[in-house]
């Protein structure tokens, strides 16, 4: 693939990539939920990898430029979400509790604050880490190549992931500590910069039959091994090589879903769907008491689309698009 040609098959993976985070959120039923969490655990790091592999330029100067455009992107996303859901829980707070004193306390303490800092754990939106842990691993970026070290700090991303992955597997500390932005967020932004720092030595040499077939392969393996552990409170190593080989085989078909709704709507609103879609899951499902068994299996659906509508609504607000 030529560098510079747009990839609609990744723009469509962002589509279904996002339906997936609301369903790790706001899951299906039994036996389904368990089944499309095992997969839609990639999504988030597929975010990451690809969030790398188009900041990434072989010129530092170029990649640093590159990398102050996405830290002011991402800032005002991360400033502008926390303050949605800020006032999304006042409202909350305000209607059931009947003043903001139990809103302060609850949410304003110095260990949210702490945790808010540190590990990018928002009190207001638990999905809105990624933003700020994004932003850090930018920042990291960015220092990196200043001091002309970012090249060879690469070569790192395998050794964090690898910290990330035993202590998911073997530590006693909370999910959010481990989630870092040193050995989860930013490891996988460099395995996209090394993806694309590399593609052209090794891609065309290999036929995408092998992609198909690793990916086919890896997914029956994650399945197994979920069989085998039988708990989703784990990272499988079959999902994490799956990454890889899922960006790789879109990187070798970049055609597939040129010019369909799946790729328009990855391309435009993908990420407004990951920031919006928390706020059906609170207040339209969580809040509804009783549901017939139908409504479960649709309510995954309904959030993408009622997401969907408001990122569209907020974009033709703006007058921008977003990716």
């Amino acid at each position: 693939m030529n560098q510079s040609e747009k990839n609609h098959a990744i723009d469509c993976m962002r589509t279904i990539a996002a339906f997936l985070v609301i369903c790790v959120h706001l899951p299906f039923p039994e036996p389904v939920g368990s089944k499309v969490i095992l997969f839609a655990q990639i999504a988030v790091p597929f975010f990451l990898v690809i969030c790398g592999y188009f900041c990434y330029r072989e010129e530092e100067s170029e990649f640093i430029v590159r990398l102050k455009r996405q830290i002011k992107k991402i800032f005002i996303l991360f400033l502008i979400a926390n303050i949605l859901y800020v006032a999304v829980a006042v409202i909350a707070e305000h209607t059931s509790a009947g003043n903001l004193i139990w809103f302060r306390q609850h949410y304003l303490t110095k260990q949210n604050l702490f945790d808010f800092l540190i590990y990018n754990q928002s009190p207001f939106g638990d999905h809105l880490w990624y933003l700020g842990s994004l932003l850090y691993a930018l920042i990291i970026m960015y220092v990196l190549c200043k001091i002309k070290i970012s090249k060879y700090a690469l070569f790192f991303a395998p050794v964090l992931l690898g910290c990330y992955i035993y202590l998911a597997n073997t530590g006693d500390l909370e999910f959010y500590i481990y989630r870092n932005c040193l050995i989860v967020t930013l490891p996988y932004f460099m395995m996209g910069c090394l993806i694309r720092r590399y593609e052209k030595k090794f891609l065309p040499k290999i036929h995408g039959l092998v992609f198909v077939g690793l990916v086919v392969v890896l997914s029956i393996t994650n399945i197994l091994e979920f069989y085998y552990y039988q708990t989703l409170a784990r990272t499988f190593v079959s999902a994490e090589l799956l990454i890889y080989m899922l960006v790789l085989l879109l990187l070798k078909y970049p055609r597939l879903g040129k010019g369909s709704v799946v790729e328009a709507i990855g391309a435009k609103y993908s990420l407004f769907i990951y920031i919006f879609h928390m706020m059906p899951v609170l207040y339209l499902y969580k809040g509804v008491h009783t549901t017939p068994d139908w409504f479960d299996y649709c309510a995954p659906v309904i959030v993408f689309v009622f997401s969907l509508l408001v990122a569209v609504i907020q974009s033709v607000n703006s007058g921008e698009k977003y990716s």
